[in-house]
């Protein structure tokens, strides 16, 4: 059994309640890449100008909408009327968004709120205006002011006087966004191989009526992705993977598999090994306060042994890489090392210290040969 298919096994059955058979879902739909065309290609061709968009965000989905208005409509829901749009809806999601409100207007998606309905996100200092147009005493909580302005002022005295109202998502636009909930939140926490783009692709895969949790999604794709990038010997993205693994685990509160992935991450990093047979230099070397400081952290959380975790990790990722500048006790002591430290960069000369006196015991022919499919690193191959 492969080791990441133990976390992913245990995520399955322990979020097994909360996948939804109830709403008819409907994934051959979903894509369809014979048709990328249509007219949503020429509202897209200045974004794409900039940079090539993900052929899967051109493509509609079964509802008529495209996935970056899926999350445009999460977006707009409660945003005020004169709001610039983020630059990733072209960019990234090839559509333009002032075109897509108002396709999400015409679609009864979206509404402009009442005057009423606006008050609410009015300032204090705004609505007392308001009943100061009138001569009504402007004291109280914002919610008496409120209530002050309902029962003093009809719709067409009110609407003069508010400057701006905001965009609410209708009773079928709420359901949409229910629906859809797999590209918001792959949109909103989505990292590496946990995106909009792999989302959709996997969910237009599954059997009609099977929809898995979000975290069942994230944790299948990075998986796969590790799996492949470690088949592959992309070294990086495999580490990349590892690390989403990793946060993941560690949203879950599953600490004790989160520290283990961290400490390979950590391990991946002082191996030097980036991706296909490329070795960093020992100057390159680095320790990211990133991967230590969430390890401290969560120590505090379990009554865990740092010592058998970094063993336990240290037996996997090793299996996994040809070449590492350390040793397993070298590697361990680092680790304490930079747990200890007021600063983990202080530390860093040391690693790098360390690994160039390993790299010095090998000219580029000897090294090669000993590490069969690792490139002696680059700026020492003189």
């Amino acid at each position: 059994m492969k080791f990441l298919d133990l976390f992913f096994k245990r995520k399955v059955s322990n979020n097994q309640k909360s996948i939804q058979t109830n709403n008819t879902f409907h994934p051959e739909k979903l894509t369809n890449n014979d048709n990328i065309k249509s007219d949503a290609n020429l509202e897209m061709n200045n974004a794409r100008e900039e940079m090539d968009t993900n052929p899967i965000y051109l493509e509609k989905l079964d509802n008529g909408l495209l996935p970056g208005e899926i999350i445009l409509l999460n977006w707009i829901d409660g945003a005020t009327a004169n709001i610039s749009f983020p630059k990733y809806f072209s960019y990234q999601y090839g559509i333009n968004p002032d075109k897509s409100k108002l396709r999400l207007l015409e679609q009864n998606l979206i509404k402009e709120s009442t005057p009423f309905e606006t008050l609410p996100s009015i300032k204090v200092t705004e609505l007392k205006d308001i009943l100061k147009s009138k001569d009504l005493k402007v004291s109280g909580r914002k919610d008496d002011l409120i209530k002050r302005i309902e029962e003093n002022f009809n719709i067409n005295e009110l609407e003069p006087l508010i400057k701006d109202f905001f965009y609410k998502c209708t009773e079928q636009g709420n359901r949409i966004i229910e629906q859809y909930n797999f590209i918001i939140n792959a949109h909103k926490r989505g990292k590496g191989a946990y995106n909009v783009a792999n989302s959709i692709g996997f969910i237009s895969q599954l059997k009609e009526g099977e929809i898995p949790t979000n975290s069942q999604i994230s944790w299948k794709l990075n998986n796969d992705s590790y799996e492949k990038n470690r088949r592959e010997k992309n070294f990086g993205l495999m580490r990349n993977d590892i690390l989403s693994i990793a946060e993941q685990l560690r949203d879950d509160e599953n600490y004790h598999q989160s520290i283990t992935n961290y400490i390979r991450v950590f391990i991946n990093d002082l191996s030097g090994l980036g991706n296909q047979e490329y070795l960093e230099p020992p100057s390159s070397l680095f320790l990211a306060p990133g991967i230590v400081n969430p390890i401290i952290d969560m120590l505090k959380e379990v009554d865990d042994n740092i010592e058998e975790l970094f063993e336990y990790a240290w037996e996997i990722t090793k299996e996994e890489l040809p070449f590492h500048y350390f040793n397993e006790k070298v590697c361990y002591q680092l680790l304490l090392d930079a747990i200890n430290a007021d600063n983990v960069m202080d530390i860093e000369d040391k690693v790098q210290d360390k690994a160039e006196k390993v790299i010095e015991k090998y000219d580029k022919s000897t090294f090669e040969n000993k590490f069969k499919g690792v490139k002696y690193p680059i700026t020492l191959d003189l």
